[in-house]
């Protein structure tokens, strides 16, 4: 299994305004996308999402290793609450850690 590739990445324009992509901090394009793409199995293009909604997506992707960092802030937080108040136990703490293990490869 591999890891991601490192952050930050960045929301970047393609060539032209049918593509739209993010880069990381070294350049690489992590993530591209194109107004439409071809289904060679049925010798046709397939609409992708218009540009406004492309972008939004390119955004959040952007953020991701940020937001996977901030996750796991957090979790190292809340069992630091958690030892330091006799019996309790945020519940949201599992959820936290099953997205992280996703993210990670590990579910």
């Amino acid at each position: 299994m591999s890891k991601h590739t490192p952050g930050p990445w960045k929301k970047c324009g393609g060539a032209t305004p049918h593509f739209c992509s993010v880069h990381s901090k070294s350049g690489y394009i992590v993530f591209g996308m194109a107004d439409h793409q071809y289904d060679k199995e049925q010798g046709k293009k397939i609409k992708a999402p218009d540009m406004w909604e492309q972008q939004a997506n390119a955004r959040l992707i952007a953020a991701a290793p940020e937001l996977l960092e901030a996750l796991k802030e957090a979790i190292e937080f809340a069992n630091a609450a958690n030892h330091h108040i006799a019996g309790q136990n945020l519940p949201v703490s599992e959820k936290w850690i099953g997205i992280v293990a996703n993210a990670e490869g590990r579910s």
